[in-house]
């Protein structure tokens, strides 16, 4: 997945600046390698976050609110009426269903694990 920044268009214009040059392509190959490399550094952490967690292709993983690994109900509402209100659309997506079920799955084990996290405070001080 590319992401592109305003952070990292700036670091490639530095670099052109810095060499004289007017586009990467008069740049040996080498140079230009390294030069889209750190600019793709620099948008992946600007687009995701510094030290986002990736797959193992190197893909970002979701992970904030409403992600699979953290799924809010507020975002399964926003999905359900997505689907089903006839302003958005005139019927749910192929496989709605499988879709909502999966959801809710990840809910229960994501409100697991908070409560897990939380420790077993129940609110009783004794």
């Amino acid at each position: 997945m590319d992401a592109v920044s305003v952070a990292a268009n700036k670091f490639i214009e530095k670099q052109l600046s810095a060499r004289k040059v007017e586009a990467l392509e008069l740049l040996p190959k080498e140079i230009r390698r390294e030069i889209k490399k750190e600019a793709r550094r620099i948008a992946h952490d600007d687009v995701f976050g510094v030290g986002h967690r990736t797959d193992k292709a190197g893909n970002p993983i979701e992970q904030g609110l409403g992600s699979p690994s953290n799924m809010t109900q507020q975002h399964i509402d926003a999905y359900v009426k997505s689907q089903t209100d006839k302003k958005f659309r005139d019927q749910p997506e192929p496989g709605f269903e499988d879709n909502l079920k999966k959801m809710r799955a990840q809910l229960a084990e994501c409100q697991a694990r908070r409560r897990a996290e939380m420790g077993d405070d129940d609110g009783d001080d004794d």
